[in-house]
């Protein structure tokens, strides 16, 4: 006996009306119908239920019956693709909603002003050239802002030379590294700006520095170098440029 005719079967012995039986699991007498004359299957979970109702073994209800259990455990399997793929979609968009809401605080906290009327925002998207250099260190160095990332561009007035004393040149680098400083193109990951009173405070992954801000287009750094701005965007692709045409 296939299960449509043990359902109907079993219906009638508990004089059930298909209407009954449809109130009582919560779907259409058409529904109710539609298993009895084969057209279709119930769900997994409404066999259980009806296993319950009978007081009949689901093994027993589904006796016989191999098409209805192929049928079940392909949904079963199909039910358990869709959840795992629930939870990688899941995934990806907590991901999603994380990053931007990351980007959402941080571009919110680049636009508080502090007491001195600073913001990050500042120097967010901006670009700056060597504008004065007491300790004639430089022979030019540009410094680009970004959202998340900085790029600085260093041209030392002496540089390392190949006949120079070795001693001399490890002195040489040693004076660099302590300010922080690197002949060339360098890129910095990770970018922060905050503030605190006059000061731009910036860091980012093997970069730190506090920039003193002069005026509305000039800010000096801890090591007394001046930069004026002359780009109100973010311009790493000139100093791409720059570097390329100085070959550094």
């Amino acid at each position: 006996m296939d299960l449509n005719e043990r359902l109907k079967k079993k219906r009638e012995e508990r004089n059930y009306t298909q209407k009954e039986l449809a109130e009582l699991l919560n779907v259409s007498r058409q529904t109710i119908s539609s298993w009895e004359v084969g057209r279709t299957y119930p769900d997994l979970d409404i066999i259980v239920k009806l296993s319950d109702l009978y007081k009949i073994p689901l093994d027993l209800l589904l006796k016989e019956d191999s098409k209805l259990v192929e049928t079940i455990s392909e949904k079963a399997r199909k039910s358990e693709r869709r959840k795992i793929l629930n939870y990688v979609l899941l995934g990806i968009l907590s991901i999603f909603i994380g990053v931007t809401i990351s980007g959402i605080v941080r571009e919110s906290k680049n636009e508080v002003e502090n007491e001195a009327g600073l913001r990050p925002s500042d120097l967010v998207d901006s670009v700056w050239q060597l504008h004065l250099d007491p300790s004639k260190t430089f022979q030019d160095s540009f410094i680009s802002f970004g959202k998340q990332d900085m790029l600085v561009l260093n041209e030392f007035s002496v540089w390392i030379l190949p006949f120079m004393d070795p001693t001399d040149i490890q002195k040489k680098q040693a004076e660099l590294e302590e300010k922080g400083l690197e002949n060339g193109l360098t890129e910095y990951k990770l970018l922060t700006i905050e503030t605190k009173g006059n000061k731009y405070i910036v860091s980012a992954l093997g970069y730190y520095q506090e920039f003193t801000k002069l005026s509305d287009t000039i800010i000096r750094d801890m090591n007394g170098t001046e930069y004026k701005i002359i780009e109100e965007e973010s311009a790493h692709d000139l100093l791409y440029y720059i570097a390329d045409y100085k070959d550094l």
